[in-house]
């Protein structure tokens, strides 16, 4: 009996095992039922996409040295012209709200012929040339190395003073031919100082676009300069209907030869 006992309790056991191999075998096979532990690490939060790994790490800006040296020349020739003309520099920026402000800065001084004019409006030419450097190298091209864009900066600031320095050639043109000196010199007096505020506002917004590189604040750079131009639009046009040589449509073809179109221009020239 004892025997019989012993030969039940061997085959008991040696069906357990068999059946305990294949559960196992099942589970681990690959067709298992079960995920095993080394499934629910591959299927869980740290599984490697397909195509790569996915980073919400924002990307460098690609700009870098040549950046830096054109912010610090611009505050470098801001400071100089707050140390030696600071009266000047707050009647520049509120006459960019007021006709009757600009009538003042003009009398203490003519525009045209004032030093801090002049330091002003570089700033204005390095700021605007930066950013529009900035939008196509880091939006548009995403192109990296220091070289190319310290090129493509150069050809930015090139351009962009001959068109300004263009304007107020092609400005005196007209002004000859329509007989209009007064307000070509108005047209280019508000130029100078709508230049200005906008040089003083981009050299304080690049420095946060660089330290954050956040795409979405270059755009809102974009639309604070078209929301500028169009301020200055609205006031070269009242101030141009007071005009008696200019009728209606003279004013808006003048207008739109020497501001409108410049800007389609240089709208398409940076989304290339």
């Amino acid at each position: 009996m004892m025997k019989d006992f012993t030969d039940t309790l061997i085959r008991y056991d040696s069906t357990l095992s068999d059946s305990h191999e294949r559960e196992v075998a099942i589970d681990s096979g690959i067709f298992s039922l079960k995920p095993t532990i080394h499934q629910h690490a591959s299927e869980g939060f740290f599984q490697e996409h397909p195509i790569g790994k996915v980073s919400n790490t924002p990307k460098a800006p690609t700009s870098s040295a040549w950046l830096i040296v054109v912010i610090t020349a611009g505050f470098i020739l801001l400071a100089w012209s707050k140390h030696f003309h600071n009266s000047r520099l707050m009647q520049y920026l509120t006459a960019t709200f007021s006709s009757k402000q600009l009538d003042i800065l003009d009398r203490d001084r003519k525009i045209m012929s004032d030093p801090v004019n002049i330091i002003l409006t570089i700033i204005y030419n390095l700021s605007i040339s930066a950013v529009i450097c900035l939008y196509v190298n880091d939006v548009v091209m995403q192109q990296s190395g220091e070289k190319l864009l310290l090129v493509g900066y150069l050809k930015s600031l090139g351009l962009f003073a001959t068109v300004f320095l263009g304007k107020f050639l092609l400005i005196n043109i007209l002004s000859n031919i329509f007989k209009i000196d007064n307000y070509a010199y108005y047209h280019k007096a508000n130029n100078v100082v709508f230049g200005i505020f906008t040089g003083l506002m981009l050299l304080v917004l690049i420095p946060i676009y660089y330290f954050t590189f956040n795409q979405n604040f270059i755009w809102m750079i974009f639309v604070l300069i078209l929301i500028i131009q169009v301020l200055k639009l609205i006031r070269l046009f009242r101030v141009g209907i007071s005009v008696r040589r200019f009728s209606i449509i003279y004013l808006f073809l003048y207008l739109c030869s020497l501001e409108i179109i410049p800007l389609l221009i240089a709208v398409k020239f940076i989304s290339f």
